[in-house]
């Protein structure tokens, strides 16, 4: 599954990087990063999101 990650600074929540990354659940792919040298600084949070399942698209249109 992709997982969407992001750095952001706690006091002002300013995304300061984010990329996706491929990995099996959460708890793997946040031991990849770590695994690549990619894990907050002092003041900076590293999160890591679960996309949304992408669903076909829907055509919300009413026709009469």
């Amino acid at each position: 599954m992709l997982y969407k990650w992001t750095i952001k600074r706690t006091e002002d929540n300013f995304i300061i990087h984010s990329s996706s990354i491929e990995a099996e659940n959460q708890s793997a792919a946040m031991e990849l990063l770590n695994k690549q040298g990619i894990s907050p600084h002092t003041g900076e949070l590293l999160e890591i999101i679960e996309p949304m399942e992408l669903t076909p698209s829907q055509d919300d249109r009413i026709l009469s």
